[in-house]
């Protein structure tokens, strides 16, 4: 958890992508698994005009993950 965000990595412990700051883990759940669903670009124009002055690159890529849960 890195600055208030869930983090997702591969088997080789890659850094794959992060969780928006209000994701949170579904109570009395356990992840059973993780995969990548989708990945998406998104771009500097896409983004919100308050935004866009603070982002960085003109276009990146979004994992869009499909969790799997079970109670624990």
């Amino acid at each position: 958890n890195e600055k208030g965000h869930w983090e997702l990595f591969d088997q080789a412990n890659n850094k794959i992508g992060r969780f928006a700051r209000a994701f949170s883990m579904p109570e009395r759940k356990r992840c059973l698994s993780a995969t990548v669903f989708a990945i998406i670009i998104r771009t500097k124009e896409q983004s919100e005009p308050e935004y866009q002055e603070r982002i960085r690159c003109d276009s990146w890529e979004v994992v869009i993950p499909e969790l799997t849960f079970s109670p624990e």
